[in-house]
Parts: structure tokens; C-alpha cells; sequence
């Protein structure tokens, strides 16, 4: 069986991560109490639909392009989009990673995207508005789940507080460069992410600096 050194249990199930603190399990996976087959159905069903919706959302797009309705790089980008959510989307249902971590790990991806939009297209209105905002909405949620779990959630999810305040730096470093104007919403999400990260160093620096070194070291 899969054991769970942090809560101490005994998990049966081919389980990669703790359902209760998702720590790493060790240990030899054993057969489920459940059938495998009954727990799989519903995610398959799911995965089904989110690729059918992913495939009418290209279609759509492609027929609005076809139509002079919308410009064909537009389109591109959309598909690109779509199909990187129809791959984290399948992802989550595939290994589980735990409500926290998806949540925590699509934001990232969001403003992935928003500064390759940007990059692509040169639209100010990613880099002005749409990565400082949800960058400010990535921390206020780690900032509730943070007052929650405290240590803990540094230590389990350090990374991407980490990345938090890096996506609030990236809008003001390129109006520094002179790459893209000023903008108001930028200012705020820097100071944002210099209290968010004074915070961080001043109640959890211990634990912030062993799961930046673990983080650098792999």
C-alpha cells in the first residue's frame, strides 16, 4: 500500500500524491477498495466533452475567419489557447493534483498565455491589464489559502507564490524598458507583489528559502 509519511495513513489505490495533504506517497501501490473502472468513467466522460467543446470553439473560429469576421493570426492564437486549456484540463483529470494546486497552476497558465499573446501580437491591453490582473487575483486567492494553511501552504506550494510575484514584476519591467506605456493597474500589482513577497520573507522566509533551493536544485 501507499503510505503518506506526513499523515501517517495507509492509502490502497494507485495514488501518486496524499489526498489529505498531497504530499508524495511512498511505497507500493495495491488494489483499490473500488473498482478502478466505476471512479474512471466520470473523468472520461469529462475529458470527452471538454475536447468536444475545445474542437467547436476552433471551429468557431475558423468559420468567423473564414467569413472576414475575425483576422486568421487572431484565430491561431485562439486554437493555441484552447488547446493548451484542453491539455491542463485533461491533465487535472488524469493525475489529480488537488483543487489548490489546479487553481494555483491555471492561473500560471493564464498569464503564460497573456504575455505570449502579447509577445505575438503587441497587444498593450495583455500586458496592461490582463497579466497585473490576474496576477493580483493569483495572489488574493494564495493569500486566503495562505492565511489558512500558513507554513504548511509554503512549503507545499512555494513555487507558485514564487511565480505570483514574478508575473507582477514582468508588466512593469517591460514599461521600464520602454516596451509597452504606463499604466496604473501595473503599479499596483508591483507594489502588490513586493508587500506579498515582504510578507513571505518576513513570517516564512525559512520555509520560502528551502522550497526555492529544492525548486532550483531539481
Amino acid at each position: 500500500m501507499k503510505h503518506c509519511d506526513r499523515c501517517g495513513v495507509d492509502l490502497s489505490g494507485d495514488l501518486d500524491r496524499c489526498p489529505l495533504c498531497h504530499g508524495t506517497l511512498t511505497g507500493h501501490a495495491s488494489p483499490a477498495a473500488f473498482p478502478h473502472e466505476r471512479l474512471m468513467r466520470p473523468r472520461r466522460v469529462a475529458a470527452t466533452v471538454a475536447a468536444l467543446l475545445s474542437w467547436l470553439a476552433v471551429l468557431a473560429m475558423v468559420v468567423l475567419s473564414l467569413a472576414d469576421v475575425v483576422p486568421w493570426n487572431i484565430t491561431v492564437l485562439v486554437a493555441v489557447l484552447v488547446l493548451v486549456n484542453w491539455l491542463f484540463v485533461r491533465n487535472v483529470l488524469d493525475r489529480e493534483p488537488g483543487a489548490v494546486r489546479a487553481i494555483a497552476r491555471y492561473l500560471l497558465i493564464m498569464e503564460g498565455c497573456f504575455l505570449v499573446w502579447w509577445l505575438l501580437t503587441g497587444w498593450d491591453v495583455t500586458i496592461n491589464i490582463l497579466v497585473p490582473a490576474t496576477a493580483l487575483g493569483a495572489m488574493g486567492f494564495d493569500a486566503v489559502a495562505l492565511i489558512v494553511g500558513k507554513s504548511q501552504f509554503v512549503r507545499d506550494y512555494g513555487k507558485y507564490l514564487l511565480f505570483d510575484v514574478v508575473c507582477c514584476v514582468v508588466p512593469w519591467v517591460t514599461k521600464l524598458l520602454g516596451w509597452t506605456t504606463w499604466n496604473t493597474l501595473v503599479w499596483i500589482a508591483l507594489y502588490a507583489g513586493a508587500a506579498y513577497l515582504l510578507v513571505l520573507v518576513l513570517f516564512f522566509g525559512n520555509t520560502l528559502r528551502d522550497e526555492a533551493r529544492r525548486l532550483f536544485s531539481t
